[in-house]
């Protein structure tokens, strides 16, 4: 993903910022630097409280159908603090949640990594 201008320089800087950082350190510094908004802390603290909990759960919690939206956004808004983590394939939320539709449903949890950054941030 290529950003343009003032964008494209915002997130080199915070790539800067992370470069010797595990995923854990670059989540801190990522909701530090750009702290999380409402909507992405609403989801964030749901699946938090309901590890597993349906994509079908989670849209009715949030009363439209942009769950997965808003989940991607949380990282490819920050993505120069996760560039390096993410090697293109997949989801960019899965940095921060773990996703299982084995069953035929989506799920969600938070990673490890997630959990414990948005602990000590104090967002969950």
């Amino acid at each position: 993903m290529e950003f343009d201008g003032p964008s494209a320089e915002q997130h080199a800087t915070w790539a800067k910022q992370v470069a010797d950082a595990d995923l854990g350190e670059a989540i801190l510094i990522a909701f530090h630097e750009a702290p999380i908004n409402d909507d992405e802390r609403d989801l964030t603290r749901q699946i938090a409280r309901n590890p597993g909990i349906g994509h079908q759960e989670l849209t009715k919690f949030r009363g439209k159908g942009d769950v997965s939206l808003i989940l991607g956004h949380m990282v490819y808004e920050r993505l120069g603090f996760f560039r390096k983590f993410w090697d293109g394939s997949g989801q960019m939320s899965g940095l921060l949640f773990q996703r299982d539709n084995a069953s035929g449903r989506v799920l969600y949890w938070l990673t490890a990594e997630a959990e414990e950054s948005f602990t000590a941030l104090k967002v969950i």
